[in-house]
């Protein structure tokens, strides 16, 4: 997988600190990912949070992966996020870390863990597209009930920071095992 790509020498370094082999493998995913979308692929940079950005591209940009799939989003006229999560893992347990009192009661037992993952993928989209380093995804992002589960659809999520509220559509896919969301503004 090395050998697709040729990396910086910063890029090179970031890639070397990475001891998980699996990591490393994602991590290139997404750097090839994009490297097909633009031959001369522009580098990515970080900002101090942490968030991808594309330096002097007018972009936006927003990377995810788990162990079998890499998803990039990027758009020209607004900011984007994306999360993609492997839905074998076990996520129950923890679930009422990031999912409200109001959200874990409209689960119902219907496809729960199915939105269970959709509320998780979610919330991660939605932390991807704020400008804010400290959300608390249980207390900042609401996920609205999700009647009818589909393959493919879009949810109304909200994010609430500083008495402003931000109402976001967020589309998802479920893929070979894999829940997928993502969402502009």
């Amino acid at each position: 997988m090395e050998s697709m790509i040729s990396l910086s020498l910063p890029e090179q370094e970031r890639y070397n600190k990475f001891q998980n082999e699996r990591r490393k493998k994602e991590w290139l995913a997404s750097r090839i990912l994009l490297k097909t979308i633009f031959p001369n692929a522009p580098k990515i940079a970080y900002t101090n949070a942490g968030k991808p950005f594309l330096p002097d591209t007018g972009l936006s940009i927003s990377i995810s992966h788990s162990q079998k799939f890499a998803a990039l989003l990027l758009s020209e006229t607004a900011k984007c996020g994306i999360d993609i999560e492997d839905t074998s893992r076990k996520i129950e347990n923890i679930a009422r870390k990031f999912l409200s009192e109001k959200e874990w009661e409209q689960l119902g037992f219907q496809n729960r863990i199915e939105k269970i993952f959709l509320h998780w993928c979610g919330k991660e989209t939605i932390f991807k597209l704020v400008d804010d380093s400290g959300v608390d995804f249980a207390r900042q992002i609401y996920i609205a009930p999700i009647p009818q589960l589909q393959t493919e659809d879009s949810i109304l999520a909200t994010f609430k920071n500083n008495q402003k509220i931000i109402n976001i559509h967020l589309n998802y896919l479920f893929i070979e095992g894999h829940a997928l969301t993502w969402a502009l503004f």
